[in-house]
C-alpha cells in the first residue's frame, strides 16, 4: 500500500494527490491504525534526504485539507521534517503557506488532542524570528481560544503559549512593536493569569465542596 500512495501524495499531479488522499481517508475509516503513521516516518525520511522544502512545499497546501484526519498527518509530518531539518531551505512563499496552512489547521480542529498544537508549536520554533510579521493572526487565534468557554480549549491556548512564548519575546526584542501586537500580548498575559489563577484558586475549592 505505501508503494502505490507514497508517489500520489508528492506528485505534481493535483489529481495524483487528491487520489492519495482519499485513499488515506477511506483507510483512516475502516482502520484507526491505518498505514499514515508508516507514510509519516517515510516522507520524512524521504525530506531527509531531498531537504524539508522540497517535501514541504508539496503538502503543505494539504493542511487545509477538508478531512480532518488527513490534516492531522499532513501537520505531523511537517512537524517532524522541520523538527529534524530546521527552516534553513524554507523561502518566503513557502514561509506564508505555511503560517498559513497551520493556523487553518490549528483553528478548524474538532478534536482537542497534541497533534496541532505539537506542529504549530514546532513551525512557529523552526521559524524563529520569521514568524513576527505573522503575530497579529497567531496572537489572534490565542486570545479568541483563552476567551473560550471551553476549559480544554482555554488548556489547549495556555500550552501553545508555553510553546512558542520565546519566539514571541524575541520578537519584540528585535522591533516587532506595532500598537497592535502590544495590544494583543497585554491581552493574552491577561487572560492567561485569569486562567492559572482560576485553576489554583477555584478548583480546589470545587474539589473540597465536593
Amino acid at each position: 500500500i505505501l508503494v502505490v500512495i507514497e508517489p500520489l501524495l508528492i506528485d505534481e499531479d493535483y489529481y495524483a494527490r487528491v487520489e492519495g488522499r482519499e485513499i488515506i481517508s477511506n483507510l483512516a475509516k475502516f482502520n484507526r491504525r491505518s498505514p499514515s503513521a508508516q507514510l509519516v516516518d517515510t516522507t520524512v525520511e524521504l525530506a531527509n534526504k531531498v531537504g524539508a522544502a522540497e517535501i514541504i512545499s508539496r503538502i503543505v497546501d494539504d493542511l487545509k485539507d477538508e478531512a480532518e484526519q488527513y490534516r492531522k498527518m499532513v501537520m505531523e509530518t511537517i512537524e517532524k521534517i522541520m523538527g529534524n531539518l530546521g527552516a534553513a531551505d524554507i523561502d518566503h512563499k513557502l514561509e506564508e503557506q505555511l503560517i498559513d496552512g497551520i493556523l487553518y489547521a490549528f483553528q478548524e480542529q474538532t478534536t482537542e488532542d497534541s497533534v496541532m498544537l505539537n506542529g504549530f508549536g514546532t513551525v512557529v520554533n523552526a521559524l524563529g524570528k520569521r514568524v513576527k510579521p505573522y503575530l497579529p493572526q497567531i496572537c489572534g487565534t490565542v486570545l479568541w481560544r483563552l476567551n473560550n468557554k471551553s476549559a480544554k480549549v482555554r488548556q489547549q491556548a495556555a500550552d501553545l503559549i508555553s510553546r512558542t512564548a520565546v519566539v514571541m519575546k524575541t520578537c519584540q526584542e528585535v522591533g516587532y512593536e506595532t500598537h497592535r501586537s502590544k495590544r494583543q500580548l497585554y491581552f493574552i498575559f491577561y487572560y492567561l493569569f485569569k486562567f492559572f489563577y482560576n485553576l489554583e484558586f477555584i478548583h480546589p475549592k470545587n474539589k473540597q465542596n465536593e
